[in-house]
C-alpha cells in the first residue's frame, strides 16, 4: 500500500506542460453528435424516457445532446485528460529560487529587532535594514537547529501508527482530528520512516510562513509535506497531505448538492459556457480537475462580484494557461440542468491549506 501511495506521489511531482490549444465551442444547437465520430459515445444518447441505452444498434433521426459530456469525450480525444501534476512543485512556482533559512528568519524576527533582511542562496544576497543583530555563524547555528528540529517533526508524524499519534504533529488538530478518524476508516495508515530531505521551499501564504518540503523515505519514493512555521514550533498540514475532500468528486458529481463545499482542485482557465451558465458576459469559466481522480468540473465566476477581481490577480491574461492547487467554495444552482458546471462561491485558499482554522473564524454578521 504503502508503495503504490509513493509511486503516486512520485508521478505528482512531474510538471506537466500542456499544449495551449485554441479550442471553438460549438452552439449546443449546431452540434450532431453523429458528426462527432464514427460512433456514438456512451452518456450522449439518452432513450425517449430519459435513460442511457448502451445497447441501442439504431440510431434515431433526433437524440438528447449533453455539451457537458461532449467536451469531455472531445478531450479524451486530443489526450487531454493526464493525471493532475504534483502540488508539491506548484507550491514553489513563482519562487526566485531555494531560500536560506537564516534570511526567512531574520525577516521574522523583524518585528522585534527593526531589522529586515533578504537574500538568496549563494552569490547575491542582499540585506536590507539598519544594521546586523547576529552574527554569520550564529545565524547558521540558528538555522541548523531550525532544520533539525523541522525534520524531527516530520519524522515522527511520518511514523505515526495511529490517528492520535498522527495529530500530534499537525495544524487544527481539534478540527482536523475527527476529520483524520473519518479518513483513516477507509484508508490506511503509512508509517514511513524518514531518510532524508531532498527539496526545500519557503513560501508564503496570506503572510503566514510555510515551508514546502519533498522528504526521502525508507522502501520508497518521495514525499510530498507543507510544514507551517509557528513560534512554538512546526506542524504538518494534514489536509494537504492526503488532499483531503469533505466529498468525493465521483459522488459530488453523481449527487449534485445545492449547498457549498469547500474542495481541494486544479484550476485552470477556460471558456466553456453552457446552460444556466451560458452567458460569458456574465460569467468567467475555470476548468476544476482533481488529485487521483478523472471528475472534471466547470466552475463559474460571476464578473460582478469581488471575486472574479481575485481570480484575474491569480490568473492574469498572459499567464491564463496556469494550473493551480485551490480550495474553492462551489455548488451546483438549484434547478440547475448543467451536471458538471458549478457557481464558485469563494476561493479560499490559494493552495490546498487553509491559513487560519475555518471554525475559528467568525463570520460578520456573527460578530458581537
Amino acid at each position: 500500500m504503502a508503495e503504490e501511495s509513493s509511486e503516486k506521489r512520485k508521478d505528482e511531482l512531474r510538471v506537466v506542460e500542456e499544449p495551449v490549444e485554441e479550442v471553438v465551442r460549438l452552439d449546443v444547437a449546431k452540434i450532431d453528435p453523429l458528426e462527432k465520430k464514427g460512433k456514438i459515445a456512451s452518456g450522449i444518447v439518452a432513450s425517449s424516457d430519459g435513460e442511457e441505452d448502451e445497447e441501442q444498434q439504431d440510431i434515431p433521426e433526433k437524440m438528447t445532446f449533453d455539451p457537458e459530456t461532449d467536451w469531455l469525450e472531445d478531450d479524451e480525444e486530443r489526450g487531454k485528460l493526464a493525471v493532475p501534476v504534483g502540488w508539491f512543485v506548484l507550491l514553489g512556482a513563482g519562487l526566485l529560487g531555494v531560500l536560506v533559512w537564516g534570511a526567512f528568519q531574520s525577516l521574522s524576527n523583524r518585528n522585534d529587532t527593526g531589522d529586515s533582511k533578504e537574500g538568496t542562496n549563494g552569490e547575491g544576497a542582499s540585506e536590507v535594514g539598519i544594521s546586523k543583530t547576529l552574527s554569520p555563524e550564529v545565524e547558521h547555528a540558528k538555522a541548523e537547529k531550525h532544520f533539525v528540529d523541522m525534520e524531527k517533526v516530520v519524522a515522527n508524524f511520518l511514523a505515526a501508527k495511529s490517528v492520535e499519534e498522527k495529530a500530534k504533529f499537525v495544524r487544527h488538530p481539534e478540527r482536523v482530528l475527527p476529520l483524520m478518524k473519518e479518513y483513516y476508516e477507509s484508508h490506511e495508515i503509512e508509517s514511513l520512516t524518514f531518510k532524508e530531505t531532498s527539496e526545500y521551499h519557503v513560501t508564503s501564504l496570506d503572510q503566514r510562513p510555510f515551508i514546502a518540503l519533498m522528504v526521502e523515505v525508507e522502501d520508497g519514493e518521495g514525499v510530498p509535506v507543507l510544514v507551517e512555521d509557528l513560534p512554538g514550533g512546526m506542524l504538518v498540514d494534514w489536509e494537504s497531505y492526503v488532499c483531503y475532500q469533505p466529498i468525493a468528486p465521483e459522488k459530488y458529481v453523481e449527487e449534485r448538492p445545492t449547498k457549498s463545499y469547500n474542495l481541494r482542485v486544479y484550476v485552470k482557465k477556460d471558456h466553456f459556457h453552457t446552460y444556466e451558465f451560458s452567458d460569458e458576459s456574465e460569467f468567467e469559466c475555470y476548468r476544476l480537475t482533481f488529485r487521483n481522480s478523472e471528475t472534471i468540473l466547470y466552475g463559474f465566476v460571476k464578473r460582478s462580484e469581488v471575486i472574479h477581481q481575485k481570480f484575474r490577480n491569480v490568473f492574469p491574461k498572459d499567464r491564463e494557461d496556469l494550473k493551480l492547487p485551490m480550495i474553492l467554495k462551489v455548488r451546483f444552482l438549484e434547478g440547475g440542468q448543467a451536471t458538471r458546471s458549478v457557481l464558485i462561491e469563494g476561493l479560499e485558499s490559494k493552495l490546498w491549506a487553509f491559513v487560519n482554522d475555518p471554525d475559528e473564524i467568525v463570520a460578520p454578521d456573527e460578530e458581537p
